[in-house]
């Protein structure tokens, strides 16, 4: 799904493209960076496209 407001690419088919790539490096933004909470955004979806895979 696009996010026409943010111009991203979300939900699962999203998730798995990303998946697929192997990168060293990698820059994605965010919201805010708190020593309590780390790293936060105020979107759901676009936070689990963020999330790095385990």
């Amino acid at each position: 799904m696009l996010r026409k407001r943010s111009n991203s690419l979300v939900g699962s088919v999203a998730e798995h493209s990303v998946r697929q790539y192997n990168v060293d490096v990698a820059l994605f933004s965010c919201k805010g960076i708190s020593m309590v909470r780390g790293i936060t955004d105020s979107n759901e979806a676009e936070s689990h496209i963020k999330v790095k895979p385990c």
